[in-house]
């Protein structure tokens, strides 16, 4: 993800913030890789967190057979 990100960065940031690239190119690794590790490890976090209890829900509710994941 954090891969994929520096790259989007790349191509994207000259365009909404008036940077040339080669500033934004510059700032790949000292910015924009931390801020991406640290996103995708909060999202990453989140999404493990959350899943279970909502899988258990949403099979209580009927909305999804139990043999359709795990941990419900």
């Amino acid at each position: 993800m954090s891969g994929v990100m520096l790259l989007w960065n790349w191509l994207i940031t000259p365009v909404y913030m008036g940077y040339p690239r080669e500033a934004v190119a510059g700032l790949l690794l000292p910015v924009f890789l931390p801020f991406n590790l640290l996103k995708a490890g909060l999202n990453g976090l989140g999404t493990f967190l959350i899943c279970p209890p909502a899988a258990k829900a949403l099979v209580r509710a009927g909305l999804l057979q139990k043999e359709e994941h795990y941990g419900a």
